[in-house]
């Protein structure tokens, strides 16, 4: 399993900031309690789904390094408010994301069910260029190196305060035209609970003015594979 260096590696890949930042984004969640402490080296800790996301939403959610351990709390708190399914693509991993109430199990759920998906979408590039072994062999590269535009659009989006997880795919038709057909949908809300008791703040204050990030596909696989190596840990 990873370190947290490795999983602040991930992130850098995809981040416009300097490594630096984000590792004092990281110092400052772990000093408040969202990433285990421990030494450092061969004996540090073995970082989890639970702490990728906490992560994720702290050099995310946050506009400051102070604010950061608040945005992990109000952003995995958001529940579940509106899904979707497409029939043709009934993954146990979808499933087992609506079946947790708030965004931030659902996207440990996602993390950890990285390779899974990526399965699926292989068999079905497989499947959909049939006749051109070719465009399926690029499209399944592009899946672990590409944009994540083509064939396949997978997306987190995090908004003050609501968030989406969307899965997406072009569909050729015929003509030589195609559209966007969505496989998987997940949207989240603020706790009416939560929102009345000040949870998520004053939205006049200016330390919580709007926020909109997208986070796609390679970022998502990139923590996920970061987990995934044992000899990640740095």
């Amino acid at each position: 399993m990873a370190r947290l260096p490795a999983l602040v590696t991930a992130l850098a890949k995809f981040d416009g900031r300097d490594r630096a930042a984000l590792e004092h984004v990281a110092r400052a969640i772990r000093e408040a309690g969202y990433i285990p402490t421990t030494k450092r080296g061969v004996g540090a800790a073995n970082m989890t789904a639970r702490e990728a996301v906490n992560l994720l939403l702290a050099v995310n959610g946050a506009d400051s390094v102070k604010d950061a351990p608040l945005a992990v709390d109000r952003f995995r708190s958001l529940e579940l408010h509106d899904h979707l399914i497409a029939p043709e693509c009934d993954l146990a991993l979808f499933r087992e994301i609506i079946g947790h109430q708030t965004l931030g199990q659902g996207l440990e759920c996602l993390i950890d069910g990285m390779g899974e998906f990526l399965a699926a979408a292989c068999i079905l590039l497989r499947t959909g260029y049939s006749e051109n072994q070719a465009a399926s062999e690029a499209s399944q590269s592009e899946l672990l190196s590409g944009p994540w535009d083509t064939p396949f659009h997978f997306s987190v989006s995090l908004h003050r305060y609501s968030a989406e997880i969307l899965c997406k795919i072009w569909v050729q038709s015929q003509s030589g035209g195609g559209e966007w057909r969505t496989l998987f949908y997940a949207s989240y809300i603020v706790s009416l609970e939560r929102l009345a008791s000040g949870f998520y703040g004053n939205g006049s204050d200016r330390r919580y003015r709007k926020v909109s990030v997208h986070l796609d596909g390679r970022l998502l696989f990139g923590l996920f594979a970061a987990l995934m190596n044992e000899e990640a840990g740095e």
